[in-house]
């Protein structure tokens, strides 16, 4: 994998910072550090837009996966078992309940 910089053709190191909350100078040292992969940084970010709409939208997991960029499914209910401990449709349901009960 190619070190990012902010000068390089893709994504932009403004996008990746603002994506993950951080100034550029920040995420370019991170980024430069063995053990920080380039991929795990784009999976973190995608697995909160898949939260984000599995709590906001009535789309479907494949839908959302597809539309978040996963190539296929399993890819995205992985990622997100992953982080979150369960698959996105108990995740869903889950985060249904906890707005229902405090909402």
């Amino acid at each position: 994998m190619r070190p990012v910089s902010s000068r390089g053709p893709g994504i932009a190191l403004s996008e990746i910072s603002c994506s993950i909350c951080l100034v550029p100078f920040f995420t370019l040292r991170l980024l430069q550090q063995p053990t920080v992969w380039f991929n795990r940084l784009t999976a973190a970010d995608a697995v909160l837009h898949t939260q984000r709409l599995l709590t906001s939208t009535e789309m479907s997991v494949a839908g959302i996966a597809d539309a978040v960029g996963f190539s296929i499914q399993s890819h995205c209910t992985h990622y997100i078992r992953e982080t979150v401990g369960v698959t996105p449709s108990d995740y869903r349901q889950l985060a249904g309940n906890f707005i229902d009960v405090f909402g």
